[in-house]
Parts: C-alpha cells; sequence; structure tokens
C-alpha cells in the first residue's frame, strides 16, 4: 500500500479492525513482598478499556499470548497499554505504561515492537526509577485492517451471537476485593479505577435500568470570575441522559462548597454512559455565563464503591470536586457473597489487621463488610398496602445501596457491601425507602451503628427508628437483618484518633432557631454543671475556712502544705486516672460491661459573630438568639462527652484515654516540665516547616470530638425507651437543675 492510499484508508475508512496480541513482558518492576508480581495488561483508547488479559502469578517475565480484536473509529488516537499487579484485598498497583500511534504503522500488515514501560508520572514508580533505571518492557504484535460501516456490522452481529467468553465471568473474586475500597481517590488526570470486563458491557436489554448513580457535588475551587473579574455567583447542572438536575447557587465566591447531593438513573442504552457536570454563574437579568464542565466515563467506576473525584474544568478555570457511586445494581451473586464471607478472605484480612502489620500503610485503619439480609414489619407506603424497599449504608462519606425489592413489606436483599474504614469512631447509618417513580423517596427507618459497638461476625435483628432516632419506626415492629463482620488494627485506630475528624459531606444540622432546642441545650448545661455538685463543694472549703470543725481544718491545711511542697507535674495526668480506675475495678467487679449506660441528647456549636446590619431587629435578635442556642449546645456536648470518658460510655475511647494519662504520667515524673514544652512548643512551631501538607490541630478537641455526647448516645441506642419513663426521666433531671438553683 502505497503512503497516499494509507493516508485515504486512514482518512476515509469509518472503522479499523485492530488485531492485537500481548506477548509477553520482561524485566517489571517488583510489587509484592516475595520480590514479584502478578501482572496484566488493560488496553486503552481514549481513557476506555477495550481488553484486560489474564495476570500471570509471582513473575517478572510473564509471558501473556493473548490476543484481542478490538474495534476503533479513530486510528490517530493513540493505543494505551497500562501494567498492573494483581492484589486480592487491595486495590491493583500500577506498574507502567507505554503508547503505540498505530497510525504511524503500515495497513493490512503484522508488525511486531517491543515497548519501554513509562512512569506516567506515578509518585512510586518515579521512586523506583531512582533505584532502578527501567520499568521493563513489554512485547506486542499487531495488524490494523480498514472496515467499511458493512463489514463493521457484519462483526458486530458475528459477535452478538457468539457464546459468552468464560473470562468474563471468571476471577470474580479478584474483581470484587479490587474494586472494595470505599473512597477511591482518582486523580484530576483521569486515573483508571479497577474495573473487571463484565463491569464495563453493555447488559442484556435495551433501555434497562443499569442502577443509581448517586452524585455528592462537593466543591470547586479557583473557578473563573465572571462578575467584574472579582466573583461569580456559581451553580452546578448534573445530567446523565435525560435524568438532569442542579445545585443551589452560592453568591459571591469562586470556591463555592455546595455539599449537595443528587440521585440519577443510569439506562442501558448505549448512549448514556457519560456523567455531566457543567458550572454556571447566575446573573438575574442575563442569560447566566458558562464556567466550564467536567464529564465522566461511569463504564470506567467500579460499581457498589464511592470515588472521591478531583478533575479540571474544561473550557474554563479551576478544579471540581464531586463523589459519584453506582448502586442499586441487581442482586449479588451467590458465589460472590459466599466468597466475601469465606475462610479464605476473612484469614486474609486478619492476617493484613494483625498487630506485626501495623506499620504498613498506616492510613488504612480496617474493612467492613456487611450483608444486608432482610427486613420485616415494614409500613405501607403505596396505595395497594406495600412498599417497594431498598436499603441505603454510608460510613463517612461513602454511600452504597441495595436494589429495590417490588411490592413487599418484608424484602430480601442478600446484598454484600464492603467499606475500607478510615476512622474507628464512624458510625454506620442504615436507612430503608420506599421507592418511587415520580416523587421523593418515603423513609421507612433508620439506625446507627457505631463501629466501636460492632461485634465481628454477629448476625442480628436491628429495629428500625423514626429520623429523629428516638421513636420506634411505623409498621409492624419493623427490623433488618444483618451480618457484619468487621477487622481492623486498634494502633492504627488509636493513632487516627489524635487527628482532624473527616466531615460528612450529606450530614444536615440545624439553622435555625429553635425556642424548643434553646430550652434542651440550657437545661443540659445546668443538668451537667449540677453533676459537679458545685454547691456542696463550695460549703465544704467555706466550713474549712470559717473553722467550723477544727480537726478537718487543721488536716485541710497540713494537707494542703504537703501537696504543694511535694507537687510533681506527673500527679495531674494521674489524678484523672483514679476515677477511671475506680470505674475499671466497679464494672469489673459488678461484670457490668455488658450493660453500659446508652446515654441521652445534644447539638452542635458555631463561634458567635456580629449580627447583620443590614437585617432587620427581629431578624438580629434571632440570629443572635440562635447563636447563644448553638453555644449552649457546644458546651453541653463539650461536658458530656468529657463524662462519657470516664464512665465507659465507648470502652475503646475510655480505655485508650486512660493509657494516654497513664503514660503522660510517667513521662512527667521523670522528665522536666520544661523539656516536655520545649518538646512541644518546638513541634508545633516547626510542624509546617518540615511538613508544609500537615494540618495544625488540637490532640485534646480530636479526641473528645469522636466521643459520642448523650444525644448521639441516645440515637445509637436499640432499645427505644417507652414515651412514660422517658417522662420520668425528664422529670428527675428537672429537679436535678431545680435543686441546684436553691440558696
Amino acid at each position: 500500500m502505497t503512503p497516499e492510499e494509507k493516508t485515504q484508508a486512514l482518512t476515509c475508512s469509518p472503522y479499523f479492525h485492530l488485531r492485537l496480541a500481548i506477548i509477553s513482558g520482561h524485566d517489571l518492576v517488583v510489587m509484592d513482598r516475595g520480590g514479584t508480581s502478578d501482572p496484566y495488561v488493560k488496553i486503552m483508547q481514549g481513557g476506555k478499556l477495550q481488553h484486560k488479559t489474564s495476570s500471570q502469578k509471582k513473575t517478572l517475565n510473564p509471558a501473556w499470548n493473548e490476543e484481542a480484536d478490538i474495534y476503533i473509529e479513530d486510528p490517530f488516537d493513540p493505543i494505551c497499554l497500562r501494567v498492573y499487579d494483581k492484589d486480592r484485598v487491595v486495590s491493583d498497583d500500577f506498574m507502567g505504561q507505554a503508547e503505540v500511534d498505530v497510525s504511524s504503522f503500515e495497513l493490512e500488515r503484522s508488525h511486531d515492537i517491543v515497548l519501554n514501560l513509562e512512569h506516567g508520572d506515578d509518585p512510586y514508580l518515579l521512586r523506583k526509577l531512582k533505584k532502578k533505571r527501567t520499568l521493563g518492557t513489554i512485547i506486542v504484535r499487531f495488524t490494523m485492517l480498514p472496515l467499511s460501516e458493512r463489514e463493521y456490522n457484519q462483526m458486530m452481529e458475528e459477535d452478538e451471537t457468539k457464546p459468552p467468553d468464560d473470562n468474563v465471568f471468571s476471577n470474580i473474586s479478584s474483581t470484587i476485593l479490587s474494586s472494595s475500597k470505599a473512597i477511591t481517590n482518582m486523580s484530576a488526570w483521569g486515573q483508571e479505577s479497577n474495573s473487571s470486563d463484565n463491569e464495563r458491557r453493555a447488559f442484556v436489554t435495551r433501555d434497562r435500568l443499569i442502577g443509581i448513580v448517586h452524585v455528592v457535588v462537593v466543591q470547586a475551587i479557583h473557578l473563573k470570575a465572571m462578575d467584574n473579574g472579582i466573583n461569580s455567583d456559581p451553580y452546578c447542572k448534573v445530567s446523565l441522559g435525560k435524568d438532569k438536575q442542579k445545585t443551589k447557587t452560592v453568591n459571591n465566591t469562586l470556591n463555592p462548597k455546595w455539599k449537595e447531593s443528587l440521585d440519577l438513573s443510569w439506562v442501558d442504552n448505549g448512549k448514556e454512559d457519560i456523567l455531566h457536570f457543567s458550572l454556571y454563574d447566575r446573573n438575574m437579568a442575563v442569560k447566566d455565563d458558562f464556567l466550564g464542565s467536567i464529564h465522566i466515563d461511569l463504564t470506567e467506576l467500579t460499581r457498589e464503591v464511592s470515588h472521591n473525584i478531583w478533575r479540571p474544568v474544561e473550557d474554563g478555570l479551576g478544579f471540581l470536586n464531586v463523589i459519584v457511586t453506582i448502586s442499586g445494581t441487581d442482586k449479588t451473586e451467590k458465589s460472590q457473597n459466599n466468597f466475601l464471607l469465606g475462610d479464605a478472605v476473612k484469614n486474609q484480612l486478619l492476617d493484613k489487621y494483625r498487630l506485626a502489620n501495623t506499620s504498613k500503610k498506616m492510613k488504612d485503619v480496617g474493612f467492613l463488610i456487611v450483608r444486608v439480609v432482610e427486613a420485616q414489619g415494614l409500613r405501607s407506603a403505596d396505595i395497594g398496602g406495600t412498599s417497594d424497599p431498598f436499603a441505603v449504608l454510608e460510613l463517612g462519606n461513602a454511600r452504597v445501596q441495595t436494589h429495590t425489592e417490588q411490592k413487599t413489606l418484608d424484602p430480601t436483599w442478600e446484598k454484600v457491601i464492603t467499606f475500607d474504614i478510615q476512622d474507628i469512631n464512624e458510625v454506620l447509618e442504615v436507612t430503608v425507602y420506599d421507592e418511587n417513580k415520580y416523587r421523593k423517596y418515603d423513609f421507612l427507618g433508620k439506625i446507627l451503628i457505631p463501629l466501636t459497638k460492632v461485634k465481628n461476625g454477629e448476625r442480628k435483628w436491628y429495629k428500625l427508628k423514626e429520623k429523629n432516632l428516638q421513636k420506634m419506626a411505623r409498621g409492624n415492629d419493623p427490623q433488618i437483618l444483618l451480618e457484619i463482620n468487621l477487622f481492623w488494627n486498634p494502633i492504627r485506630a488509636s493513632m487516627r484518633t489524635f487527628n482532624p475528624k473527616q466531615e460528612k459531606y450529606e450530614s444536615k444540622t440545624e439553622s435555625t432557631f429553635k425556642f424548643a432546642t434553646f430550652n434542651k441545650n440550657l437545661a443540659r448545661v445546668k443538668a451537667a454543671v449540677a453533676r459537679l455538685e458545685r454547691e456542696k463543694t463550695k460549703k465544704a472549703i467555706e466550713s474549712i475556712i470559717n473553722w467550723d470543725s477544727k480537726v478537718k481544718s487543721v488536716c485541710a491545711l497540713i494537707g494542703f502544705i504537703f501537696c504543694v511542697w511535694n507537687f510533681q507535674p506527673w500527679m495531674i495526668p494521674f489524678g484523672l486516672l483514679i476515677p477511671l480506675m475506680k470505674k475499671i475495678i466497679y464494672l469489673s467487679a459488678t461484670g457490668g460491661w455488658q450493660a453500659l449506660d446508652d446515654g441521652e441528647v445534644a447539638a452542635y456549636g458555631s463561634v458567635d459573630e456580629e449580627p447583620d446590619d443590614k437585617a432587620g431587629a427581629f431578624e438580629q435578635m434571632q440570629k443572635i438568639a440562635f447563636k447563644v442556642q448553638e453555644a449552649l449546645g457546644s458546651l453541653a456536648s463539650f461536658l458530656e462527652s468529657i463524662k462519657n470518658v470516664f464512665n465507659f460510655s465507648i470502652p475503646f475511647l475510655s480505655w485508650l484515654g486512660f493509657v494516654v494519662l497513664l503514660l503522660l504520667t510517667i513521662v512527667l515524673y521523670f522528665l522536666p516540665v520544661r523539656i516536655l514544652v520545649i518538646m512541644w512548643g518546638t513541634n508545633k512551631l516547626t510542624k509546617k516547616l518540615f511538613r508544609p501538607w500537615a494540618s495544625s490541630n488540637n490532640e485534646i478537641a480530636d479526641f473528645l470530638s469522636r466521643v459520642p455526647d448523650d444525644e448521639e448516645k441516645a440515637t445509637y441506642r436499640e432499645n427505644i425507651v417507652k414515651e412514660s419513663t422517658m417522662k420520668a426521666l425528664e422529670t428527675n433531671r428537672r429537679n436535678v437543675v431545680k435543686d441546684d438553683g436553691i440558696i
């Protein structure tokens, strides 16, 4: 074929048939502890996966000898070969990539080429290259043939009549566990997630619902200024096929934080696989200004996993941050369920999180496997006396839902869902909804399960509650059956506890003033202060000062002089250890570890600010009252959290506090205070110097933020207290507060 004929074929042919053989690899990089890797190759074009080879076990010189028939439209778009190391439990490791410009080779002729793998800007491979000059090579053979549209259609018809390839359904275990990360961080340049072939194929019939795409539009940064070159009023439109939604508008900012969640339906028609995000600047009188857009190919995302994605804004400035989860898909296959709940996986996870492996991947605290079995006694939300229930599971910012069971009050899902755990103090939220096609979903019940209270492998019925989590949900004693397997490393979890708590983007906090909330927070503060027995302590001190009892006053004077003379700093944490030791002894002697108090009530707080001068007088008063309400709630929450550390409401956190105080006592006993102060101050002052990415934080505040207050404990309680009992408790609490005010 002459060069002119080649150019004409490349530009005029609508399709091309690329016969590609992945022959072998040589001198690849080591990714596993045994000095080997389990390499396989992904064939990509334009960011889309075209084929994936099988993995070769424990070798750096794999021989794949696999062929693939690929049909492409644009021969000028290079073919990218990406090599990965297969891992069973964690995500697969990237080993390098190579690109082939097939348009530069002669058509209708076989070509054998050796490709040097490149790092692809991967930080780990860049470090590897400092020790190893090359990432290895792979050998491929390919032939490219031009196709007419008729020939292409004939090829497609032949492929449809062929029986499914066994490889599509092979390695189920590897597919599931490789996608088990609860939050998969994808880079701004579109790093691929680990999707298997069967996850990418068009499923069965046309226009069938593939799943529900849950999107959290979190934030954007450094957007283009459209209002006088200073600010913008940005909002985001999200579309998937015919399903279109948009966020609220955030005024006067180039770094908006929406934190809004949207649900879109993903329909299988071969055309609606791209999720579009378009940013606009709101204008009052003229057309809204376009700020840019991003596009996400859903076929490249692993299902049942929340992907935290940062992408650069196309045709504009800045970056957009979204969280995308594809769930609500078909029932999980029994083979997948049996594998995830089998002894082989459990043994691997136990080995991964045992104390001897603590130093590896310190941020990987644990792994959670939840089997959503069934529910019963749900209320009827539809006219026919039934419901269409599905369950939503949330852990931090990860959110996955089951498929919908139609027209039943006793659904059986048998769905296995996995999460990576970044903080053992997180709470698993399980909410059951009734699906509606043309209106908002109906709430059927909810439960909160703190991970610190989970018993590994326990299969248990949980009673569903109303939205406020204070009453039982409506229905015939509604319950949900869950089987939870939890694997975690206590040392990693302890270290994570003293770091800032991750913000939950979809949390809904109260933002208006309510007299009921104000009075409740005021009563909580009074009740917390009343427990300190101020009046009793004050009278005892006055009695000693007034020498009402000479013996008591003399003993107090001698004790005061003795304590001040012999005081050492280590005595402060030791004094705090005393109530903890008393509680430990009491719980051990009475066997009360299994019946720890579940507690009462709480709220959030905020910093007081000046009211808006432009607001009316009533609005100013309302803002001030709301700030006071929030401050009271914050103070009450703080006092209750301190109390709950010492009463072992959350044993893990109380034991952690005990160990820290004990270590602090020992350190203060042996080291002078001035040395510790110098060490502490040096660390605070030089943290940003040596670790610019580190965040300034208060370890004590971070620890207390993990301790639930009484209101949070009430939402975690499984058994709902009867209304009459609640009234009696409220009366007793009011009496305590009333007695505290007696002169």
